[in-house]
């Protein structure tokens, strides 16, 4: 394996990352509209995890990347803008949390382009980086890269960001991919009855274990440690204080690059790697 050259003589990237779906992880389905129980599950992200987080990251001194739906900008804007107010990277991540792999192509681009004119709405720019939601069609990755993003970040085929080939052709698209066990949702999302996810939540200590022990996997081979989390779950008390110890972790080692999806993006892409 090649080893990545990453800035400054680090041994690897970390990227941690937020999707603050909010109600709109919900609202997609129709049905639950009428169900407040469930919407509230979607509530507690920006309302109460998001601000323990964003308290943490300042603590922590770290920028992170927030995956965020244009519904939940236009619901939850105050929330919106303090995130981008802190330093973070605010990214696509669809506009009601649609399902890529149920949407037409132009459906796709309708909804990209909503969630961006959203985002210019709201925080005054642009979104340079997406992460839709669900399963891809084929030809989803070529209308992210039609529509002008720098990066996706949602494939699970390697464990450092690639240029994505299209119709065979290798593009300035850089994926930067994720993987299930470095996502809260395995352990600690309960989504009784609808197949959605396991019945029995994790100890945080599992979560704890895995997401160290795969850091000082990816620490020892030079590779870019992609953690993807909701603060609908990670920002929960016990979970928090969770999130904050695998960083503590992280950074006993010197020689470790913190970055947003977009400094990752941009790096990779400015540097000429493959």
């Amino acid at each position: 394996m090649t080893e990545v050259r990453w800035p400054n003589g680090a041994r690897c990237a970390v990227a941690i990352t937020f999707d603050v779906d909010a109600e709109a992880l919900y609202l997609f389905h129709r049905e639950n509209e009428t169900r407040p129980k469930t919407l509230s599950m979607g509530t507690y992200g920006p309302l109460r995890g998001v601000p323990r987080i964003l308290d943490l990251l300042d603590r922590q001194g770290i920028r992170a990347t927030f995956f965020i739906p244009g519904w939940t900008m236009d619901n939850w804007p105050e929330q919106t803008r303090e995130i981008a107010r802190r330093g973070h990277e605010i990214a696509a991540h669809a506009y009601l949390h649609e399902q890529f792999n149920t949407l037409s192509p132009d459906e796709q681009r309708a909804v990209h382009r909503r969630s961006q004119e959203t985002a210019e709405r709201i925080i005054g720019r642009r979104m340079v980086g997406v992460r839709p939601p669900g399963e891809y069609t084929p030809e989803t990755l070529g209308i992210v890269h039609e529509m002008g993003f720098l990066y996706d970040a949602n494939l699970r085929g390697d464990d450092r960001p690639y240029r994505v080939k299209i119709d065979g052709q290798t593009t300035d698209l850089i994926e930067i991919p994720g993987h299930w066990e470095l996502d809260d949702a395995p352990y600690f999302l309960f989504a009784a009855g609808t197949g959605y996810a396991p019945l029995r939540i994790q100890s945080p200590m599992a979560a704890y274990e895995a997401w160290t022990r795969e850091f000082d996997g990816y620490y020892r081979e030079g590779l870019c440690y992609v953690l993807m989390t909701h603060p609908q779950i990670i920002g929960k008390p016990g979970r928090a204080i969770l999130l904050e110890q695998v960083i503590e972790h992280i950074k006993q080692h010197d020689d470790v690059w913190f970055a947003t999806c977009e400094e990752i993006a941009r790096w990779w892409l400015e540097s000429g790697q493959p």
